[in-house]
């Protein structure tokens, strides 16, 4: 009996300390208040980069030349649309580079996804898109 007395003791005092309690007197539940309290108010702050490293930049450079091409080429395709509207073959394959820049975006979108990296992207893409038009 005094063994089972000691241990509940020692095990109050061990939960006062890691808690953050003073007296040898806290409950379970002082203990457990405590430790949730502590936890709830841990905040884990994350910086985003300041600059871009040379893989982004690759990547980067890739994917704006590539939309910027498709963007100009289905410009093109549809001026051939309205000299001819009911070409098929035109229309086809403009929907194919549609659903190809598309693809694109959505690469860029899981690939770009920092403020920096997406507003570096869209100055890149401005620059190339400007170049071909």
């Amino acid at each position: 009996m005094k063994i089972h007395k000691k241990i509940t003791i020692v095990i109050l005092f061990s939960a006062g300390i890691l808690t953050g309690c003073s007296t040898q007197k806290a409950t379970t539940s002082q203990a457990k208040g405590k430790a949730n309290r502590s936890v709830s108010q841990t905040a884990v702050t994350i910086e985003e980069p300041k600059t871009l490293n040379e893989g982004e930049i690759t990547k980067m450079n890739y994917f704006a030349e590539e939309m910027a091409l498709l963007q100009c080429e289905i410009k093109n395709l549809d001026k051939k649309l309205n000299e001819s509207p009911n070409n098929d073959v035109v229309l086809q394959h403009k929907r194919e580079l549609e659903q190809k820049f598309s693809d694109y975006d959505q690469q860029v979108q899981k690939y770009f996804t920092t403020q920096l990296q997406k507003q570096e992207f869209n100055r890149v893409y401005h620059d190339f898109l400007n170049k071909c038009m």
